[in-house]
């Protein structure tokens, strides 16, 4: 504005200049200037000479030639100067006047210009610009870069005193992921921030002062550790951003932060917590001098509970120093504890605890930098919570701690627990849950938190295991530990312990402790103990159980590994005395000992290290020795030489009492064997050999037994000499009960052998004398022996395993008695016999020699039930042995009624997984006397008597069933009821042939395994369905008669004649043959006649007459009609009479009878005449049919053939 007023005044725009020339305003100046403006002359040839400035002070002359401002005047121009210039001289002029100064009133003038156009753009970006930007830009870039809808509702800008103001900001969900559902992330009511030029261009804090209110942040921490809010940070800022991370000292350094009525949501995935922080009130107060010490203040209300921050922050020459306070008040700790570096594997579950916490940050003049958390703190009321979800209590707790975040450790320097109550639990699976256990990951890295100084007062401790049968339980009382760290040793600690349990029990203990890997050491005496509290620490493997007993007292080394996958108890050289001591195995009575004394005993609880009992003595033993402790025998006995140095040293048993118990050879339920005297010494396996064993026993019976040998034990070995005398076997049973189902109820054996340590065997004779075996169910005699004597033979009972070369059997019966529910012979002693596993028994016998035996055979299945009796049985049974695929070979053979006899030839599968046999019998001449009551209900029909021989291939394998048989009957005679089959004499008549003998092959085959299944069933049903067969179809039971494709069961004939037709001879040639070869048979001749052919070939038959009639008639009127010709006129009649010309001609069914009844008689002759078959045995049905022309089947025009029996009068018999 000044710049076109000054123009104006001057009269510069009033004037008018040609388009084209340039305007040089020349301006009133003084004339020192006007003088030196003139002395700058220019030459236009030589250009301009800056250097004549000596002229300055010269007076001026008058100036030749236009002036300056002429060549910019107007042509017109009143003053009649001319404008022609030359363009050259207007060049020079111009260069002229560009290289003259300018006026210093001009530059400041410019400068103000410029200044006010600065200010006022400044102004306009400032207050307009920026708030703009704010509110639209800046949220649609934060928009695209964080992927979350961003909004401000308003914004102020102060471009002099850099001050914004944003108010409502809001940071939505991520549009990344639609389930998000933190909403907001973050906003704010108002936020005012002072920038700071200087520190924006020294690209550190930009804010010199923020203020805000009504801040809130939804702050996640996801599964994987990272939080949401720094995920949205580094999508702004990422990992190559200029800017230098943020220490808490230059955080604290910055000043000027002052927040107020703030709210913080913080969501722990990874704990499970969430947490409120409400009512934040955070201020850091403004300095002026970066040295000055910064206290900052921080108060806030954490899910209730009031928390506050005091300190300082200072920053020197030397670095950066920060102290921070944390004060907590009533806290629920447990929410604590779950940002500790590592979390605690049982953690509180409840508790209040006063805190406070110091932290100390520092980062030196070289940025090495050194955070430690310190505090101290009482709790109350604490609940720890174990994996089993036990309650855990701690009444009070006072402690001092030292926490280092960047090393990731927690040391607690003095940890005082008064009036815990904890619980221990090992489960089922062997595992145990401690409360709030913190050990190493693994044996080689150090525990995250440490403890130095641990004390103990007034504690309780519970134990409970699973893991032991019915479970197990104990209560320490009265606790008093105290853990020290040991001088020169990092990670052991001294310990002293002292404690009661429930059962009035003392036990006092010292050594060392690992609390880094959790192992004990030390020496442990015990008072007064019950020994069952030891049943949690017996091996599990054979179900153990101490029921009673008290150790006066015990000392021993122990070594504890308390583990939770793999917790170890060892005690070592253990020596004391024990009283009236009860020990179950499986729950059942196993060992009592009325006084024991032991020493250099030790014991272990991992499941693979067996106890060592070192120097045993006994008095007032009983024992009980049951298939069930067979396997902790085992174990006992199987350890290799030299481990634990033996599990036993020396034993003597002054009295005791054996119980043999659950035995499969035992039929008592207990056995006892008295132990007068016991004596083994130098048990322990050595070089030396073995030890020395004398023993005497009292057996049931009034038998006795002798033992004397050399004996070791773990691992057992040795051979004992022993004489058994009349030893019961009413005691015993066989082996493997289910293998033949019986009982030894009565007979004495003898032994006289060796019995070998190593593999439980006994070898030698034996001796039986009048032995009897029974049924278990019914108590039925099996087997009645009166002397039986194997020798050489071998016996193992545990496994039972019996070998013998020869067994001889004498006088003995056998007595088989089916039942019902007893599917075959053989399944009474061998149903999936149990001594086929090879791996729990054995039997070997080469030779089996029988000598007048008798084997009595019922069968109940049958009514009335069939008895009989095979004497005189003899024979032999070779290798009899339980092994899968193997047959013992039989050839057995006895006598039986009325000079029957049978054979029996072939093996036997007894030992397969199913019964399998492949045998050859023959019986000759049975009578069927004694089987009538059970054939005639099979056949339907009244026998009288006869005789029969079977040969029979018997084949059973696998449950399935194969026989061959052929049956001969002879003289076979019925009688004269029928009882509901009266086709059973036809069927007689087919099979018996010109000898009177019945041959029948008769087959099996079926499945074994069906309970109702039985021999006689089969074969009745095999007879039912050939009586069937024979009366349904009989020619098909005599094939071997005709080759021709039909049954010879009828004949065609010839329409309308009784002639049969050609082929018929054949039919008629084979019912010859059948008449001869089955004398009891007769035929019956039934004749047909056909409704429309028969019919229509008789019409013919009658048409062909009655046409023979009227040719004669015509014949004879031809005559006639010569001789009168010519007399008289002849008339011709134009058609015959109905009855001449055939058209009423008729078959009645009378006449196709007689037919059909001339076809039979015609058959009877041609059998009779030509085939000489006896007339007797031919019968002409009475009965005659016309078969319909509507009928379906056979032809009608034929003859049929029934067979039938021969009644014993001639002309009688079944039609």
């Amino acid at each position: 504005m000044h710049l076109l007023f000054f123009c104006k005044q001057q009269g510069i725009l009033n004037k008018r200049y040609p388009t084209g020339t340039r305007y040089t305003p020349v301006l009133s100046r003084p004339a020192r200037r006007r003088d030196s403006y003139s002395a700058m002359t220019t030459d236009p040839n030589k250009g301009p000479s800056p250097g004549n400035h000596s002229q300055a002070t010269s007076p001026p002359k008058p100036a030749t030639g236009p002036s300056p401002l002429a060549e910019h005047l107007d042509p017109a121009d009143k003053s009649g100067q001319a404008h022609d210039v030359q363009p050259g001289l207007r060049r020079s002029r111009t260069v002229q006047r560009r290289q003259l100064p300018t006026p210093p009133g001009t530059i400041l003038k410019r400068i103000l210009l410029f200044l006010l156009v600065a200010a006022t753009l400044y102004s306009l970006t400032g207050f307009f610009l920026t708030p703009y930007l704010l509110t639209s830009t800046l949220p649609a870039f934060l928009s695209k870069e964080l992927n979350r809808p961003v909004t401000i509702g308003s914004a102020r800008f102060n471009p002099y005193t850099l001050q914004i103001t944003l108010k409502n900001g809001i940071i939505g969900p991520d549009l990344t992921e639609p389930d998000d559902a933190i909403d907001p992330i973050f906003s704010f009511g108002k936020l005012e921030g002072c920038l700071k030029p200087a520190a924006l261009l020294g690209r550190s804090y930009p804010v010199a002062s923020i203020r805000g209110a009504s801040l809130f942040v939804h702050l996640q921490r996801h599964a994987d550790g990272s939080f949401n809010v720094m995920q949205m940070i580094q999508r702004l800022v990422p990992p190559s951003s200029r800017l230098r991370p943020a220490r808490l000292g230059d955080f604290l350094q910055s000043g000027g932060i002052h927040l107020t009525d703030s709210r913080l949501y913080f969501n722990d995935q990874v704990s499970g917590n969430q947490h409120k922080i409400e009512a934040i009130r955070f201020v850091i107060p403004e300095h002026g001098d970066d040295s000055a010490t910064v206290s900052p203040q921080f108060s806030a209300m954490i899910d209730g509970s009031a928390v506050s921050i005091g300190g300082h922050s200072e920053q020197t020459a030397a670095g950066q120093s920060t102290s921070l306070t944390l004060t907590l008040e009533q806290i629920h700790l447990p929410d604590y504890l779950a940002y500790l570096p590592r979390p605690l594997p049982g953690l509180l579950s409840k508790g209040q605890a006063d805190l406070q916490i110091v932290g100390d940050y520092q980062v030196s003049a070289d940025q090495t930098s050194h955070f430690e958390i310190r505090g101290s703190g009482v709790g109350r009321d604490l609940w720890l919570s174990s994996p089993d979800k036990a309650e855990n209590t701690i009444a009070s707790a006072s402690f001092s701690f030292r926490f280092a975040p960047l090393q990731s450790s927690l040391i607690f320097d003095k940890l005082s627990l008064d009036q815990p109550s904890l619980q221990i639990q090992r489960h089922k699976d062997g595992a145990f849950s401690f409360p709030a256990t913190v050990r190493a990951e693994d044996n080689s890295s150090e525990s995250a938190i440490k403890i130095k100084n641990l004390v103990i007062k007034s504690g309780r401790l519970s134990y409970i295991d699973q893991k032991v049968e019915g479970g197990f339980g104990a209560i320490f009382n009265d606790i008093n530990l105290s853990i020290a760290p040991l001088a020169g040793k990092e990670h052991l600690h001294s310990y002293a312990l002292d404690s009661v349990t429930s059962r009035a029990t003392r036990i006092a203990s010292q050594g060392t402790v690992s609390l880094a890997r959790g192992d004990i050491k030390g020496l442990l005496v015990l008072h007064n103990l019950p020994v069952s509290a030891l049943n949690s620490y017996l091996p599990t493997d054979h179900d153990i159980a101490i029921q009673s007993g008290i150790i006066d007292k015990a000392e021993a080394r122990v070594e504890i590994g308390l583990h939770p996958q793999n917790t170890t108890l060892n005690l070592q050289k253990i020596q004391g005395s024990v009283t009236n001591l009860d020990i179950s195995l499986q729950g059942k009575e196993w060992l009592h000992i009325d006084q024991g004394l032991f020493a250099e005993a030790a014991f272990a609880a991992a499941d693979a290290s067996p106890c060592r009992l070192g120097n045993l003595t006994f008095r007032g033993l009983t024992t009980h020795l049951s298939p069930d402790s067979a396997p902790l025998f085992q174990a006992i006995v199987n350890q290799p030489a030299g481990e634990h140095d033996g599990l036993l040293t020396d034993l003597a048993i002054d009295s005791g009492v054996l119980m043999l118990r659950g035995f499969s050879f035992q039929k008592k339920s207990e056995i006892p064997i008295a132990i007068t005297n016991l004596r083994a010494s130098d048990l322990r396996p050595s070089k030396n050999g073995l030890g020395t064993i004398t023993a005497s026993l009292g057996l049931p019976g009034r038998a006795s037994c002798q033992l004397s040998g050399n004996i070791s034990i773990a691992p057992l070995a040795g051979s004992l000499q022993i004489d058994t005398q009349r030893l019961p076997l009413g005691i015993f049973t066989l082996p493997e009960a289910t293998w033949l189902k019986t009982e030894v109820e009565q007979g004495t054996i003898d032994i006289k052998g060796t019995l070998s340590l190593a593999d439980y065997s006994l070898s030698g004779q034996l001796l039986l004398a009048d032995t009897l075996l029974r049924n278990k169910k019914t108590r039925e005699k099996i087997l009645q022996i009166k002397e039986a004597s194997a020798s050489p033979f071998s016996l193992t009972l545990q496994p039972f395993d019996f070998k013998a070369e020869s067994l001889a059997l004498d006088r003995f019966e056998l007595f088989i008695d089916l039942t019902e529910d007893t599917t075959s012979a053989a399944a009474l002693f061998f149903q999936n016999s149990a001594l086929a596993e090879k791996a729990r028994s054995n039997v070997t016998i080469r030779e089996t020699t029988l000598t007048e035996g008798t084997i009595h055979f019922r069968d109940q299945r049958l009514k009335p039930p069939f008895a009989t009796a095979l004497t005189g049985v003899h024979g032999t049974i070779d290798d009899l042995i339980n092994e899968p695929g193997r047959a013992c070979h039989i050839n057995i053979s006895g006598r039986g009624r009325q000079q029957a006899s049978l054979t029996t030839t072939g093996t036997l599968h007894l030992f397969d997984e199913n019964f399998g046999a492949d045998l050859n019998i023959e019986l000759r001449h049975q009578p069927l006397t004694p089987l009538i009551p059970y054939l005639e209900p099979m056949v339907g029909y009244r026998l009288a008597q006869g005789n029969f021989d079977l040969s029979m291939s018997y084949q059973e394998q696998a449950g399935r069933l194969k026989a061959d048989s052929r049956l001969t009957v002879r003289r076979l005679d019925l009688g004269d009821e029928d009882l509901g089959n009266k086709h059973f004499p036809t069927t007689i008549a087919l099979v018996t042939d010109n000898k009177g003998e019945i041959r029948l092959p008769l087959s099996l085959a079926n499945d074994m395994t069906d309970p109702s299944y039985t021999l006689y069933s089969a074969y009745g049903k095999k007879v039912r369905g050939l009586i069937s067969k024979a009366s349904v179809s009989p020619f098909s039971m005599l094939t071997d008669f005709y080759d021709t494709e039909q049954p010879p069961d009828h004949v065609l004939f010839t329409a309308g004649t009784a002639e049969p037709v050609a082929e018929a001879q054949a039919r008629l040639r084979a019912i010859s043959d059948i008449l001869k070869a089955r004398p009891l048979l007769r035929v019956t001749i039934k004749g047909y006649s056909a409704g429309s052919l028969d019919r229509e070939a008789l019409l013919q038959q009658k048409r062909r007459e009655a046409e023979k009639k009227r040719l004669a008639q015509q014949k004879t009127l031809s005559n006639d009609l010569v001789e009168a010709y010519g007399r008289e006129e002849i008339e011709i009649p134009a058609s015959l009479p109905p009855a001449e010309n055939g058209a009423t001609l008729t078959v009645a069914k009378e006449e196709l009878l007689e037919l059909a009844r001339q076809r039979c008689r015609r058959l009877k002759e041609i059998l009779t005449q030509q085939y000489r078959v006896d007339e007797h045995r031919i019968v002409i049905s009475t009965e005659t049919t016309v078969v319909p022309e509507s009928g379906a089947g056979l032809a009608g025009n034929r003859a049929d053939f029934i067979l039938g029996r021969l009644s014993p009068a001639a002309g009688k018999g079944e039609t």
